[in-house]
């Protein structure tokens, strides 16, 4: 059995898992979870974003999920990190399997986000017994761009949204939508690396007409870059090109 099958039977055995943060004061907090389920090439949880859990992971995204089964004599535990994805069509498939939490927070769907798990390492004890294992990262719901710290690619990332502010009167059509989502990723990843970095330009530059179209695009961008690792600016060239985002 896979890693993910494997996982994904594990947390079918549990209604309540533990999730231990570092909490917001910075002294060890504990929170029950309703068990993940695997959908969308994910384990996944929705959380209510006025919960503390989520404030606490917003802040650290590190957490352990624990449990128990004493019919068995297993102890579960589950070192991960939190992704969060605002997908609107994600969210409303994801939280009808949850019934209790909408229970307690209410009905409204924009009250929730779905809490991924990423970085995932399950260790199981049984008596004497101790294993672990690795669980592979989602690699279509979450898009994590991976930059490395280098100046020849922070240098054409800038001059990639030099060259699209200086553009504006370009056609308003789908694949212009669609390379500026996918330039916002980048340009976002950036930001993280290089947080001087000025990327206003490019916000100012951007074709769509409402918020909603922008995160509509730019979820669309990350269907197609799927999880690029960035070592070189010819990278960050082929991630761009027609080959890859309008194919």
């Amino acid at each position: 059995m896979n890693p993910t099958d494997r996982l994904h039977e594990l947390f079918s055995q549990f209604t309540i898992l533990y999730a231990g943060t570092a909490g917001l004061d910075k002294t060890p907090s504990v929170h029950p979870v309703y068990s993940p389920v695997y959908l969308q090439d994910a384990f996944v949880f929705p959380m209510a974003k006025c919960d503390r859990f989520y404030a606490e992971l917003s802040l650290k995204p590190a957490f352990r999920l624990c449990a128990y089964n004493a019919a068995e004599d297993i102890e579960l535990q589950v070192q991960c990190a939190a992704e969060f994805s605002e997908d609107a069509s994600f969210v409303q498939e994801l939280l009808p399997l949850y019934p209790g939490l909408t229970k307690r927070f209410g009905k409204d769907q924009g009250m929730y986000i779905a809490c991924v798990l990423s970085a995932v390492r399950v260790t199981l004890r049984n008596r004497n017994t101790e294993e672990t294992f690795l669980v592979p990262d989602s690699k279509g719901l979450i898009v994590k761009i991976t930059l490395r710290k280098d100046n020849e690619i922070r240098d054409r990332i800038l001059k990639l949204i030099e060259r699209r502010a200086e553009s504006r009167n370009e056609p308003d059509d789908d694949k212009q939508k669609l390379y500026d989502g996918a330039l916002i990723l980048f340009a976002e990843a950036a930001k993280e690396l290089w947080p001087r970095m000025n990327i206003l330009p490019l916000e100012q530059s951007l074709i769509y007409e409402t918020y909603n179209e922008r995160e509509e695009w730019v979820s669309r961008a990350k269907e197609k870059l799927g999880n690029p690792l960035i070592t070189k600016p010819e990278d960050l060239t082929y991630s761009l090109s027609p080959e890859v985002l309008f194919q």
